[in-house]
């Protein structure tokens, strides 16, 4: 699957890094993960996002810690689209 990675989870990263608070770690192991199309444990809690985020998915990297992502597809197959990370206080305000 392709993967592509929008400004706000760039940045969202980049603050991650610079802080050091978070293991991302744990990101790029679950992001590998989707991108091989393999299902996630179950700790991870991934499920389908509701409303104004509908088509959209969230999994918990960690505690409140989440990733917003989408799967779409295209003429050259499928593409998952990594939106952001934060808290469910950052995300969905």
């Amino acid at each position: 699957m392709r993967q592509r990675l929008t400004k706000q989870f760039r940045r969202n990263v980049n603050k991650l890094k610079s802080s050091g608070r978070k293991n991302l770690k744990k990101l790029r192991y679950i992001m590998e993960q989707l991108i091989g199309s393999k299902r996630l444990n179950r700790k991870y809690k991934d499920h389908a996002l509701k409303g104004e985020w509908l088509g959209f998915r969230e999994c918990h990297i960690e505690g409140d810690w989440l990733l917003v992502y989408k799967i779409d597809e295209d003429r050259d197959g499928a593409i998952i689209t990594f939106y952001a990370i934060g808290s469910h206080a950052d995300l969905f305000k």
